[in-house]
């Protein structure tokens, strides 16, 4: 059976304990590839979090997808990336949902930022996950 981590509503269930391990143990590992690789996935999100279940349920595989936002990562940390536009109109319900997993730096338009930018989503994912709703809520930037 193949899914998303991403629901069509805010409020989940819970995910049980051994569950959640499996999956952030799998997160961690494939951000790791991609950050030993020199690669910033840069939108980290339920949506984007594929699970696979072998045909006995007991192991779950994770993929993780949707690289468009990627970017090589540059030694040293001195090169700025490009800020993301801003947009001043009202936000589809999927464009806001992406706002709940993006790092702080994005917001405050840091122009030289690293891997934490992909650590912070995976923190807000595992807390979801165990917390069965969305860490950060908010419609806009500001929220």
């Amino acid at each position: 059976m193949r899914s998303s981590l991403g629901q069509k509503s805010h409020k989940q269930i819970a995910l049980p304990f051994d569950m959640i391990k499996q999956i952030t143990v799998q997160m961690l590992k494939g951000v790791n590839y991609l950050h030993k690789k020199g690669i910033m996935h840069r939108n980290l999100k339920p949506e984007n979090i594929l699970l696979d279940t072998e045909k006995d349920n007991s192991t779950i595989n994770v993929k993780i997808g949707d690289m468009s936002s990627s970017r090589a990562l540059t030694y040293p940390h001195m090169d700025s990336y490009t800020p993301e536009d801003p947009k001043d109109r009202d936000r589809s319900g999927r464009e806001a949902r992406r706002l709940w997993y993006r790092a702080p730096e994005f917001f405050f338009r840091k122009r030289v930022y690293s891997q934490e930018v992909d650590m912070w989503s995976l923190g807000c994912l595992l807390a979801e996950m165990a917390r069965g709703e969305p860490l950060f809520v908010g419609e806009s930037e500001i929220e």
